[in-house]
């Protein structure tokens, strides 16, 4: 005697649209997160090689370069504080 397999109900597409909302929110997050560790990690770098003359051979980056880069590392910083801290909004 064979017993049939228990039928399960038909989805309504309220599933899909749970699985997309929370997909979104942990890519939202993940591109928060990253957006404040990059910013740690590529700042790390120049740093080091302004203050550490030997490992570029002497060379030494123009002022205003450094200046340049000091600025953009911040708004990158501040911007990725930004959406960490908007991101409970969504």
């Amino acid at each position: 005697m064979t017993s049939a397999a228990p039928a399960t109900p038909a989805p309504t597409g309220q599933e899909s649209v749970h699985l997309r909302s929370s997909g979104r929110s942990g890519l939202l997050f993940a591109g928060a997160f990253n957006g404040l560790i990059l910013p740690v990690g590529f700042g790390l770098l120049p740093w080091v090689a302004a203050r550490r003359r030997d490992l570029m051979d002497g060379y030494q980056y123009p002022r205003w370069l450094v200046v340049v880069g000091v600025v953009a590392w911040l708004a990158s910083v501040y911007l990725g504080y930004e959406l960490l801290t908007t991101l409970g909004d969504l």
